[in-house]
Order: C-alpha cells, then structure tokens, then sequence
C-alpha cells in the first residue's frame, strides 16, 4: 500500500490510468491482475460510491479525518480535521464525543 500510496503522492499532477499502470510496474505488481482490477465493474463502483459519499459530506483533501456519533443510519459529525491533528487534538475531542449525550 504505502509504496504505491507515496508514488501517487509524490506525481499528483500525472495521476491517470498510465501512471497507475507504470507506477504498478515500478512497483513490480502483477499487471495482469492490476489491470483486471482497475477494469473490474465492482471495483469502479466502490470508488465511485467512496467519491460521492465524501462529496456529499465536503470532504475534498486527503487525509481528512470526521469524528461523530452512529445512531441508527444517522451519522452525527464533530469535528472534520483536514490533515492530521495531533493526540492531544483527537484525545480532547474524543473525551467530548463520549460525554456528548
């Protein structure tokens, strides 16, 4: 994962399916098998349904981290970090989440 994950990061103004399958290369991923996945119809709809859900919700940087309350099919959101927050951040807003009735 983070092979692949560092490689798109470090060429973001390139991303698109050659560099996916020359990074997979880089990579030394069996390309057949990568290809078949980046082709397959389930796969592509899990990405697509990940892409809405985040748009509906704002999020449009990775990583972007939401802490809330599951109630039912209900999600309550409290704090959208973009980035990555400190513990002392998580730790602080975590501890007001659990005594949040």
């Amino acid at each position: 994962y983070w092979m692949m994950h560092d490689r798109l990061f470090t060429n973001q103004e390139r991303l698109g399916s050659g560099l996916y399958v020359d990074l997979a290369r880089e990579i030394e991923l069996n390309i057949d098998e990568f290809s078949a996945c980046m082709e397959d119809p389930t796969e592509i709809k899990r990405i697509y349904r990940d892409f809405r859900q985040a748009r509906e919700v704002n999020v449009s940087h990775t990583p972007t981290i939401m802490l809330g309350r599951v109630d039912g099919d209900a999600f309550t959101i409290f704090l959208v970090a973009i980035g990555l927050p400190s513990f002392e951040v998580f730790a602080h807003q975590i501890e007001r989440l659990r005594r949040y009735k």
